[in-house]
């Protein structure tokens, strides 16, 4: 049902269609969110393996110039991989919350 087709006659929603479309628009942003620490987590580990990595290995910069450059790569990886382990344990916890609050408010 759209928007549209969820309209009471006077052309107006009910606050139960907005609060719908509400929390779905919640549910997107935290998704989007999601995915882009991801992505940015991706990226993390792009950067250490097509450009760290080769460029110690090759020896094309001094230690001290690659930890000038890189030095927290690592950290960063770690610190998003936990980040993003902790966020989605938290996302699921409060979307089964929710269902379960759905599923309970729902006449039998």
């Amino acid at each position: 049902m759209s928007v549209l087709q969820s309209s009471s006659p006077s052309g107006r929603r009910s606050s139960s269609d907005m609060a719908h479309e509400a929390a779905e628009c919640r549910k997107e942003s935290i998704l989007e969110f999601v995915n882009t620490e991801a992505s940015y987590g991706e990226d993390l580990r792009i950067i250490k393996e097509e450009f760290y990595l080769p460029m110690q290995a090759a020896g094309l910069l001094t230690q001290e110039q690659l930890l000038g450059v890189f030095s927290n790569i690592q950290e960063l990886i770690d610190l998003n991989e936990n980040f993003l382990e902790i966020l989605q344990e938290e996302i699921d916890q409060a979307f089964d919350q929710v269902r379960a609050l759905r599923s309970a408010s729902l006449p039998l």
